[in-house]
């Protein structure tokens, strides 16, 4: 078995060319002054191959560990940290860059009627991650409970108290050598980042890159008699019409994302924002201030739907050592290998009942 600094040591030379481009001309007091011209070019991944869940399963089998957040399988170490990254989701910031290499996506409501994104990496290395923003938090505490490292571009006051007051932060606005500006996108929009760039600041930060491992999620390679009703379009009214969400089911890439009418495809390779697993799930949301931040309880448990591979099921959800899991009738459900997208409704104006459509 390889051991895991090898393994970051490898992921940090697949990284190296586009790092050290990224790193090279930063130091101004401005996250990533210098803009990297790759952002905006064509990616030379064959799209057929990315997040394609028929081909990444395919190569599973025989593989001696399993990566405990995606339920892939691998013969490297998966005993390094998993990072997590505040990424951005109004409508400046679409289409997002490198969320499909995301093992977990938690989706929220930040102020207004605008959701934020914790992307979770920890089975692929993503050669571009954005736009970086803000953190709050919620986002804070679901990372922590994955034993995740954080990464975002400042924070709520909430947010910076509760980062600041342990060891696993990487604030973008002052690792400045690993994180770049896009000429695309005006200001703050436009920070980006990869997972070998996140991996060199937090060694730089003094953040430990080689554990705690995350908790593992349960997995199953198929369903077995899966009984719920066809889902193949499923709608989110988040009260905007500019952020509402909807998810298409498709064969080959599971539930497809479109956010405001506008079907999200990843801004370097066009693949579609896609999951395997949706998990809906509704808590409580409570404004905290007056500039209408929230708390959102992700401990207590409640309702939620499972979409996966075109059914929808009525499940409850709970918190069991910091992984948000389904159940049915107090059996645990299984996921399906590949991205699990976590969404928190709020439980106020009707919660998942007037919410969502299917």
């Amino acid at each position: 078995m390889r051991k895991t600094r090898s393994f970051i040591l490898l992921l940090l030379l697949l990284t190296g060319a586009c790092s050290s481009a990224d790193d090279s001309a930063s130091g101004n007091g401005n996250a990533g002054a210098s803009v990297n011209s790759e952002a905006d070019q064509p990616d030379d991944k064959d799209e057929t191959e990315e997040n394609d869940p028929v081909s990444s399963n395919d190569s599973n089998e025989n593989k001696e560990n399993m990566y405990p957040l995606s339920g892939k399988k691998t013969d490297n170490s998966v005993d390094h940290r998993a990072f997590g990254l505040m990424i951005e989701d109004s409508a400046l910031s679409r289409p997002q860059q490198g969320l499909n290499d995301a093992d977990i996506v938690y989706e929220a409501l930040t102020e207004g009627r605008i959701t934020r994104l914790l992307a979770v990496y920890h089975s692929q290395e993503a050669e571009r991650i954005g736009n970086v923003r803000s953190a709050r938090s919620y986002f804070v505490e679901a990372a922590e409970q994955l034993n995740a490292g954080f990464v975002s571009a400042g924070g709520s006051p909430d947010a910076r108290n509760r980062l600041e007051s342990g060891n696993d932060f990487v604030d973008a606005l002052q690792y400045t050598d690993y994180f770049d500006r896009i000429d695309s996108r005006p200001a703050p929009h436009d920070v980006y980042t990869s997972v070998g760039s996140v991996f060199s600041a937090a060694e730089e930060a003094g953040v430990a890159t080689d554990g705690p491992k995350p908790p593992e999620l349960p997995f199953t390679d198929e369903l077995s008699n899966a009984q719920g009703e066809q889902a193949e379009h499923v709608h989110i009214d988040l009260n905007s019409a500019d952020n509402n969400v909807e998810w298409e089911f498709d064969e080959r890439y599971g539930y497809m994302r479109t956010v405001g009418g506008e079907a999200m495809k990843d801004k370097q390779s066009g693949s579609p924002q896609s999951a395997r697993n949706v998990l809906l799930v509704e808590t409580g949301h409570d404004v905290v201030d007056d500039q209408g931040r929230r708390d959102i309880d992700i401990e207590s448990g409640g309702k939620g739907l499972l979409l996966q591979e075109g059914l929808v099921r009525e499940v409850s959800w709970r918190n069991e050592g910091g992984l948000i899991l389904p159940y049915k009738d107090e059996t645990e459900l299984s996921l399906l290998p590949g991205q699990t997208w976590i969404h928190f409704i709020e439980k106020a104006g009707g919660g998942l009942n007037d919410r969502v459509d299917f």
